[in-house]
């Protein structure tokens, strides 16, 4: 057989490989006439190899740019081209999670259904975290030693108080009347009388002045233009008869103190404690004067 002479790499192998490559797919070619002339029985074995040899019409049409048939191309891309796991160190954080495309290494194994994949801490990381949580831990300690520290501070140094804001409150909070029964609730009636009395005293109605028309006009005739509960009008003078007859020490008595007749009721003053006995002389002695 004639040896296949050296050819360089034209799919980016070795020179080695495509010559193993060439002498599986070389033609077998008779010797030369030196050669069989001198060794008759290298001419038979020749014939009998070219005999097992198919011809060319029974051969595979080969379109591969290396000389193989696509068939054969087909199962060496297969083969080439599996998804292999990557070497342990290929990935930092999470290896054996990236599928590539190696030469070495095992072919892929899927996991099984339901598993999961680990990816281990690295150090550093661990590093960082244990000194994280510690920070952490000394500022939550910082955070209660000053909270009970501004408790006990506050606890001793309480913040002043508003009086005024005291008295406020102490206004509001204040019942505004009581039930009163017997002797105390006579006691209370006359308290508050005779605190009524006093402040009507340190008040003056009107002015202070004696007018008796300027006080009915303020106040009387509001009921004695009407004839309210019972009042005689100042216009009826039959109506006022019999109350003149009576004399003015006693109408002057009924005006100040009040009266409940059975025709009609007089509050006392007219109902305006602030009237002096001069302003309430001074108002009946003018009605009197008008009925007349």
């Amino acid at each position: 057989m004639a040896k296949c002479p050296a050819r360089t790499s034209v799919c980016g192998r070795s020179p080695a490989r495509d010559a193993r490559r060439h002498r599986s797919n070389v033609r077998l070619t008779p010797p030369n006439a030196g050669v069989v002339g001198s060794n008759p029985a290298a001419h038979a074995i020749f014939d009998t190899l070219r005999r097992e040899q198919p011809s060319v019409a029974q051969r595979p049409a080969r379109t591969s740019v290396c000389g193989r048939s696509p068939a054969r191309d087909a199962r060496r891309h297969r083969s080439n081209a599996r998804l292999t796991l990557p070497p342990p160190r290929a990935g930092r954080y999470n290896p054996g999670t990236f599928l590539r495309r190696s030469r070495v290494g095992r072919p892929w194994a899927r996991l099984p259904r339901g598993g999961f994949v680990t990816n281990p801490v690295p150090k550093t990381d661990a590093v960082f975290l244990k000194h994280f949580a510690m920070l952490i831990g000394f500022l939550v300690v910082v955070a209660i030693l000053l909270g009970a520290l501004s408790l006990l501070i506050y606890g001793r140094n309480p913040p002043p108080v508003n009086p005024d804001k005291q008295k406020i409150v102490e206004q509001r909070i204040a019942p505004v009347g009581g039930v009163y029964a017997g002797d105390t609730g006579r006691a209370a009636m006359a308290a508050a009388a005779e605190a009524a009395a006093k402040a009507a005293a340190s008040q003056v109605a009107y002015g202070g002045t004696t007018d008796g028309k300027e006080i009915y006009g303020q106040l009387c005739h509001s009921c004695h233009e009407a004839g309210v509960a019972g009042s005689p009008k100042l216009s009826d003078k039959a109506a006022w008869a019999p109350r003149v007859a009576q004399g003015m020490d006693t109408l002057l008595k009924h005006a100040i103190e009040g009266f409940t007749g059975s025709t009609g009721v007089m509050p006392a003053k007219g109902g305006n404690p602030a009237l002096t006995e001069e302003q309430m002389r001074a108002t009946v002695v003018w009605m009197v004067e008008q009925v007349k």
